[in-house]
């Protein structure tokens, strides 16, 4: 049996817009470090003013999913040459055999406010930078006996809070260190 996860894109506003289900693999120092390596260094814009179709960009959170599940969705990374491994959920979809969920978020930055602002026009809302943030949970169960006395499993909603931070950190905490040869002489 594989370790499958879940892993739910969300915008701004803390709403779910998809959620894509992976088979096996799905531990943070499989799935998660995968995907932290992907989003590593992907710039969130609104809007693609003078950016074009560059490689390491996305047009808001709904872009940077369809660039994450084409990402893993293509032949050598599932069997079958394509087909298998990872399906797409509504957004919401919990309970399906999942050990880790991953939820990976649109944020806006706070900018540092100087001291003394001279009074100009406010920026607008889609010119603040934003980024991407990852957070990495254990799904856990709370067993208990009900009235006749047999035992129960309830999952808890929230689950074990494993990482939550940008991909960077992620892969400094969960990407395996390959070890240093060292010479004797």
């Amino acid at each position: 049996m594989g370790t499958r996860s879940l892993t739910a894109f969300v915008d701004e506003d803390k709403k779910e817009i998809v959620v894509m289900y992976r088979q096996y693999d799905g531990c943070p120092s499989g799935h998660g470090v995968e995907l932290a390596e992907f989003l590593s260094g992907i710039k969130l814009v609104s809007g693609l003013a003078g950016e074009g179709c560059k490689d390491r960009v996305a047009n808001g959170i709904a872009c940077l999913s369809a660039q994450v599940i084409g990402h893993f969705k293509v032949p050598g990374k599932c069997t079958q040459g394509g087909a298998g491994q990872f399906y797409l959920h509504p957004a919401g979809t919990r309970d399906v055999g999942e050990q880790y969920m991953y939820f990976v978020r649109e944020k806006r930055v706070p900018k540092r406010v100087p001291k003394r602002v001279p009074k100009r026009v406010p920026k607008r809302v889609e010119d603040q930078p934003r980024e991407i943030e990852i957070e990495a949970r254990g799904v856990t169960y709370r067993r208990f006996k009900d009235e006749l006395g047999v035992t129960q499993y309830e999952r808890d909603p929230l689950g074990k809070l494993l990482y939550r931070g940008d991909p960077a950190g992620f892969l400094a905490k969960f990407a395996v260190k390959e070890p240093v040869a060292t010479v004797t002489a």
